[in-house]
């Protein structure tokens, strides 16, 4: 099967990227800091890994990580947030299971099995990072402990890679554990809402599962992700961008395809479910710091009704058509203050794609049933979408 897969994340809080979490005493960080290692038991085969925090040399260069991460595959890198000088990521392969307990052992010979490395690398300040990846050629220890009470998984790891650019690294770590996307989310990634799309058929299905909205502190939170879906096909596509606030989308036996929003910030949010592009079921959800949801989006197509927006014909002019849910509860739930926040405002009318008008038109095929706001240049319109028909707005110009 083809995929589409799409993750974003927005947010105005400057701390997203770092490893903080609502409900959480204990960050990755926070463990390195304390010279506590993980207490992870290494085999005697595997007693040559230092008990110290994971160091060595990539391309020549001493590389010290200031990033562990897990989120799918295993990262180690060096220097600014986005644009790390020195990284070894690890794909391991293990399709949405957890992997406390496990290890991985290859000694440079080639099997299907192996964990793919991708090696990022500068030869000097000022290059453009290189990718090298390896399937073989390499020497690998990697070996997981068991997640403890605060959702903290530890590891050792030593690796060798003789080829160009070369790396060698060796010693233990710590990183925030990834979800069992399998089982409903632990104690430990609360705050969390589960967005379940109620879809008919078995047929294929372009989603995506995201919110948006206020932390308590007034700092405007989103994130999303989207693919396509077929139920029974035992998938996930995850957006990553504030780990580990993380959003993931997907199916599986317990919940049938659904969206997973983990370790929010408590605040009032808008959740939503999209098909299509532009049949968007959403809700407003006050989530509190122990909150465990679970959400219900009912995505009946066949209800859907249309759009057409009639604009003043401008030639050769780009003219750009948005609408977002609109109701009494948003008035209510954010105030209006919240409402003319730009950064709100652009977030909640990006939720639906929005429409380049041609002669002076622009359609929306395939709207759910409710109230929405038409934004067209610094005017707005309200309208109401009636199930399986179509309306009409009009902006007259001057």
């Amino acid at each position: 099967m083809t995929r589409r897969s799409y993750l974003l994340g927005v947010s105005t809080c400057l701390a997203c990227g770092m490893l903080l979490a609502a409900g959480c005493d204990k960050t990755a960080e926070s463990y390195l800091d304390s010279g506590d290692n993980g207490n992870i038991t290494l085999t005697s085969a595997n007693t040559t890994i230092p008990q110290a925090p994971v160091s060595g040399t990539i391309a020549g260069r001493n590389f010290q990580p200031n990033r562990t991460q897990f989120n799918g595959q295993l990262e180690f890198s060096q220097g600014e947030e986005y644009f790390s000088d020195l990284s070894v990521m690890l794909f391991l392969f293990l399709n949405g299971e957890s992997p406390a307990g496990k290890e991985f052992i290859v000694n440079g010979d080639e099997k299907f099995s192996n964990p793919h490395i991708h090696v990022r690398y500068t030869k000097g300040e000022d290059e453009t990072p290189e990718t090298a990846v390896f399937t073989d050629g390499y020497t690998l220890n990697l070996h997981f402990g068991e997640i403890n009470e605060f959702g903290m998984l530890p590891g050792a790891i030593s690796l060798e890679i003789a080829e160009e650019p070369g790396a060698n690294i060796a010693g233990t770590f710590v990183v925030d554990a990834p979800a069992d996307r399998k089982q409903p989310p632990p104690h430990w990634q609360q705050p969390w809402v589960i967005s379940k799309a109620q879809v008919s058929g078995d047929n294929e299905h372009q989603l995506t599962a995201g919110y948006l909205g206020f932390t308590d502190a007034g700092e405007v939170h989103s994130n999303l992700a989207g693919t396509s879906i077929a139920p029974g096909d035992e998938f996930f596509a995850s957006c990553t961008t504030y780990s580990p606030r993380n959003s993931a989308i997907g199916w599986n036996e317990h919940f049938g395809v659904h969206g997973r929003h983990e370790r929010l910030t408590p605040g009032k949010y808008v959740f939503y479910m999209i098909e299509d592009e532009t049949f968007l079921s959403w809700q407003f959800v006050d989530v509190r710091a122990d909150a465990e949801l679970e959400l219900n989006f009912p995505m009946n197509l066949g209800e859907a009704g249309s759009l057409t927006v009639q604009v003043p014909y401008e030639e050769n002019a780009y003219q750009s058509v948005r609408v977002a849910p609109w109701s009494a509860d948003l008035n209510n739930a954010f105030g209006a203050a919240a409402l003319d926040n730009p950064n709100f405002e652009y977030m909640l009318t990006g939720m639906i794609d929005s429409v380049t008008a041609e002669n002076g038109q622009a359609r929306f095929a395939k709207l759910a049933p409710g109230t929405y706001r038409v934004f067209f240049d610094s005017e707005t319109r309200d309208v109401v979408i009636q199930p399986g028909t179509a309306a009409t707005v009009t902006f007259a110009g001057e």
